[in-house]
């Protein structure tokens, strides 16, 4: 072996402890600045006589407190809500009750469906919309009720709200192509929010709902009661009996000022083609809640689309009308609600908006039951793979666009 150099061995702290020391005591080095500004006949002040210097301060300004004027107050109001995020507890009768409305037999409507055979366009829609589209979100966590406090790793993927509105959107979009002649009296909008307050049981309440897609036309539609026997096909003889519940349980309490308790519409002064036609909204589980934190039902979803094409048909006959409670002719709105993969189709033929205490007069509703878009459409071994395509569902959705 080859010996090496000997090592010494020292503290490392006690290094920089002196080296410290060293550079703490280093001496003034003598230049000649002074001479040379003496030379010029710059006057030199010692630095320390500047800084001893006591300087006065103006004092800081103090602002006066500000008092609450309270005649420019807005008076806050009490009132009960119904939005997008609430659904009723007792469901589907409840909102039978609240809206004033009888169900009739979804079969009694003519919604033929169509001679429609290219259902691999639709395929291409729903693969686009599912399963090709690039954007990635980070995905609400996953929790286990068996284990409350394991931390599942955080799942980045697509949204509902974003698979609803691409899915939504491409079908449309396919509705209106098969459809050319449509375009020239038909308007698309996106998130049209509907603010309409009215009462019920002796309270005010404020309707604030949004339609994701919303389908305007130059046209109204025609009351589907003009070619139904309603009485024949009438499920609902009178309104359920919900009591001892009231038909505003579960709306949440809040206060507004008395100025935003209006109508409110998307459409703007001078827009034509301003009469509702097709609503399409969007059921997103990280949304859509109950109020006592318990899972949704599907006779919460029920209630939910009624709740929304009554909103909608309400600011309908608000904007023909104005606030008469005689509607001079009924007001028809269709509605569709989904979740990318359930979809649920409605109408809502509207003959009064008096409340079920104040008239006789019934509403009409047609719910058809649900159907879904697809049984599996998912990823299985990293292939995009779609199964169990139902045809039923975009033929119905056709025949709502082009209704007229």
């Amino acid at each position: 072996m080859r010996t090496t150099q000997v090592l010494l061995q020292q503290h490392a702290g006690w290094m920089f402890v002196r080296h410290w020391k060293i550079q703490g005591k280093r001496n003034l080095l003598a230049d000649n600045c002074l001479k040379v500004l003496k030379q010029q006949n710059i006057p030199v002040v010692n630095a320390l006589d500047v800084v001893n210097e006591k300087v006065q301060l103006p004092p800081y300004p103090i602002k006066s407190p500000a008092f609450f004027n309270s005649s420019n107050t807005t008076e806050l109001v009490q009132h009960l809500t119904f939005n997008d995020s609430n659904v009723l507890v007792t469901g589907l009768d409840q909102a039978k009750v609240f809206t004033n409305s009888v169900e009739i037999a979804a079969d009694s409507l003519n919604t033929s469906e169509s001679d429609f055979s290219r259902h691999d366009l639709v395929k291409r829609c729903i693969r686009a919309s599912l399963l090709y589209d690039a954007h990635q979100e980070k995905l609400p966590k996953i929790t286990d009720p068996e284990r409350p406090a394991w931390n599942f790793p955080r799942v980045f993927g697509l949204t509902d709200r974003r698979k609803n509105l691409l899915l939504c959107n491409r079908l449309i979009q396919l509705c209106s192509s098969l459809n050319p002649q449509l375009l020239a009296h038909r308007r698309t909008l996106t998130d049209a929010m509907f603010n309409v307050p009215l009462e019920r049981d002796g309270e005010q309440v404020l309707l604030s709902l949004r339609a994701d897609i919303l389908l305007t036309s130059s046209e109204q539609l025609e009351p589907p009661s003009s070619y139904v026997d309603v009485d024949t096909h009438r499920r609902d003889k009178e309104l359920p009996n919900i009591s001892p519940l009231l038909p505003t349980l579960s709306l949440i309490k809040d206060f507004s000022p008395k100025d935003k308790l209006v109508d409110v519409s998307p459409f703007s002064l001078g827009f034509q083609k301003c009469n509702v036609h097709t609503a399409i909204v969007h059921l997103n589980s990280t949304e859509v809640a109950n109020i006592h934190d318990l899972d949704i039902n599907r006779d919460q979803i029920l209630s939910r689309s009624l709740m929304k094409a009554y909103a909608f048909a309400i600011a309908e006959a608000r904007r023909r009308y104005g606030n008469s409670d005689k509607l001079p002719h009924p007001v028809t709105v269709q509605c569709v609600q989904t979740d990318s993969k359930d979809f649920h189709f409605s109408v809502l033929q509207l003959n009064t908006v008096k409340s079920a205490e104040e008239t006789d007069e019934r509403n009409f509703y047609w719910s058809f039951p649900f159907m879904s878009l697809y049984d599996k459409c998912e990823y299985d071994a990293g292939k995009p793979i779609l199964e169990g395509y139902n045809p039923s569902v975009f033929n119905t959705l056709l025949a709502f666009c082009c209704n007229s």
